[in-house]
């Protein structure tokens, strides 16, 4: 599958201060950020387009309605942060920290996940589309009610994901290792491994009220 990659074609101009931006610039275009510490920060309606994030902490900050384009996100901190209906289109997130990360009612589209810890992140009821989760810990996920389309899982590790109500379309976890998945009636649309229905179907004879004699 390929996605959209973000457009950083213009010149960047470095900011320091990112949180007296956050506060007050609703958008914020062609930045370059880096070791920034927004951690906390609360802002609702933040527009940031065709920026680089490095080393950026936005730790239990309080971005509602985040807008987010064609942006480079490398080894930034997003631990908690409450980011509830935003909308993140050609983004890539490397080697960054989403644990608890909120995400409720967003839309993501053409966003690539790399080498990131996606333990406990709550992405319910959003919707997603052309999304790759690669090298990433995938612990605890939810994603109760979300729409998916197009999403890859490559190289992950894979325990306790969420997918009750949730609507799949050519999702694919048949890279990645799984420990357990939740929700397996609403799996249709997932494309898995041999090896990976062998592993999962005692979870699947659990919920379909199949008894399995010895």
């Amino acid at each position: 599958m390929r996605l959209a990659p973000p457009d950083l074609s213009a010149p960047l101009q470095p900011v320091e201060d990112i949180v007296a931006l956050l506060r007050a610039d609703r958008q914020l275009t062609e930045l370059s950020i880096e070791d920034a510490d927004a951690a906390g920060v609360q802002a609702k309606a933040v527009s940031i387009a065709e920026s680089h994030l490095v080393r950026a902490t936005f730790a239990q900050a309080v971005l509602e309605q985040l807008q987010i384009m064609d942006c480079r996100l490398e080894n930034c901190d997003l631990t908690a942060a409450k980011l509830a209906a935003s909308s993140w289109r050609r983004i890539e997130i490397r080697g960054s920290r989403c644990s608890g990360i909120q995400m409720q009612t967003s839309v993501l589209k053409d966003v690539h996940f790399k080498g990131c810890k996606l333990d406990l992140a709550n992405l319910r009821f959003s919707k997603l589309e052309n999304v790759i989760f690669e090298d990433c810990i995938v612990s605890e996920l939810d994603m109760y009610s979300a729409t998916l389309k197009d999403v890859s899982f490559i190289n992950c590790d894979i325990d306790q994901v969420e997918f009750s109500d949730a609507k799949l379309t050519r999702v694919d976890i048949s890279q990645s290792h799984i420990v357990s998945l939740n929700g397996v009636r609403s799996l249709a649309g997932l494309h898995i491994s041999s090896e990976q229905l062998i592993q999962i179907a005692p979870i699947l004879a659990a919920n379909l009220g199949i008894i399995v004699k010895a």
